[in-house]
């Protein structure tokens, strides 16, 4: 997941990456596999209420999901027809989830 600057309230990150071609800062979380070292450097420079939110987002994508899914916009753009090529993953994610750290932290905590 990748989370722009302008997402998290507080002060500016040191540990944002940049995007050379817009300018954007932006944060990248990994759900399942190996962390790597910039990504563990990002989420430590999170106060607890910014890891909470993060979490949380996480863990509120299938139902994000699911009323994308029963919108307008949603069947005026075919959105089914789009979703089977991408419903793997999604469900690759919604397996993950519970077993993810955002999981621990959302669970325990509220924004």
């Amino acid at each position: 997941m990748t989370v722009f600057h302008s997402l998290l309230a507080g002060p500016s990150l040191s540990q944002f990456l940049k995007n050379k071609k817009s300018g954007e800062r932006y944060l990248e979380f990994v759900l399942r596999g190996s962390r790597r070292a910039q990504e563990l450097q990002q989420w430590n420079a999170l106060n607890e209420d910014q890891k909470t939110f993060i979490s949380k987002l996480w863990m509120s994508g299938p139902d994000m999901k699911d009323k994308a899914r029963k919108g307008r916009s949603w069947r005026n753009r075919d959105g089914e027809c789009k979703f089977e090529t991408w419903e793997y993953v999604f469900d690759d994610i919604e397996a993950a989830l519970p077993r993810s750290r955002f999981a621990k932290m959302a669970r325990s905590s509220e924004i």
